[in-house]
């Protein structure tokens, strides 16, 4: 089940010249300043101007006609996908825009960062992310409180299904994330019809917390870590509990805590336990 992330990528292994704490600090203030990054981000739109105007209008007027292939409607089609793939990313960025706003304006004190960045960071820092039930690293009791007393309201958590595919030739697990009013209605509609021999569709609920943590911190009894293996001579225990949330139908996260090389300390740990 491909529950884990890892880096699609393979880098050249260096040796650090840092510290852990350092290393851990940097790795912390990327994942807390990533919203900044993308918002400013937002503000940057490509242009949609073209000097092709009449070449454009030639073209639709070929096509239009039936020359689905001359020099001409093939240069105009051409203009057209390079100005709609602009226009598509334009508006990516005011959804992205909308969803920071969002989650700002409701949880001031959350910081807000996207699957896609996770993903940079793990893959910069050889870092994996997965769901906190595999996480098998020490929780300072610091943590665990913010983690505790962690909320966010319903309609902006994800929530997701895992479907099962059973086949002759081939076997295969999708989860699938949904905002608490798909989410319902899909298990009704799931309650109302039966499904074909072979397949089940579990709904699992609520998305669990997740993590993001150096491997070594993780169980990966029956996982699937995806991509090349990415490692780093200094390994830093520095994991970060991510909160999945959904808005229009698309997945995100919110930062619930970090903790870095105390969590490791001998001196800590032994506290925490007398």
């Amino acid at each position: 089940m491909k529950l884990f992330k890892r880096a699609t990528e393979a880098i050249t292994e260096v040796m650090d010249p840092r510290s852990n704490e350092e290393i851990i600090a940097e790795i912390h203030e990327t994942f807390n300043t990533e919203v900044e990054r993308l918002l400013e981000g937002t503000k940057v739109k490509a242009s949609l101007h073209t000097d092709k105007e009449i070449l454009l209008a030639k073209s639709r007027r070929l096509a239009n006609l039936g020359f689905t292939n001359t020099t001409d409607t093939l240069k105009g089609r051409k203009e057209a996908d390079r100005i709609n793939k602009l226009r598509s990313a334009n508006l990516e960025k005011d959804l992205l825009n909308e969803t920071i706003l969002h989650f700002q304006n409701k949880y001031p004190l959350y910081k807000f960062i996207t699957e896609v960045s996770v993903k940079r960071i793990c893959e910069k820092y050889g870092l994996v992310y997965g769901p906190i039930g595999r996480y098998e690293g020490f929780v300072p009791e610091k943590n665990l409180v913010e983690i505790e007393n962690f909320k966010v309201e319903d309609e902006d958590k994800a929530y997701h299904t895992v479907d099962y595919h059973y086949s002759t030739y081939d076997d295969s697990v999708t989860v699938k994330y949904y905002s608490k009013k798909a989410y319902d209605y899909r298990y009704e509609q799931h309650r109302a019809r039966s499904y074909s021999s072979g397949r089940n569709a579990s709904f699992e609920g609520q998305a669990p917390f997740e993590i993001a943590a150096p491997v070594k911190d993780f169980n990966t009894d029956n996982m699937v870590l995806s991509g090349s293996k990415l490692s780093l001579k200094v390994t830093p225990p520095d994991p970060i509990v991510l909160q999945p949330v959904m808005f229009k139908d698309k997945k995100h996260y919110l930062i619930v805590t970090a903790w870095g090389e105390e969590a490791s300390d001998p001196l800590v740990v032994n506290e925490k336990l007398n």
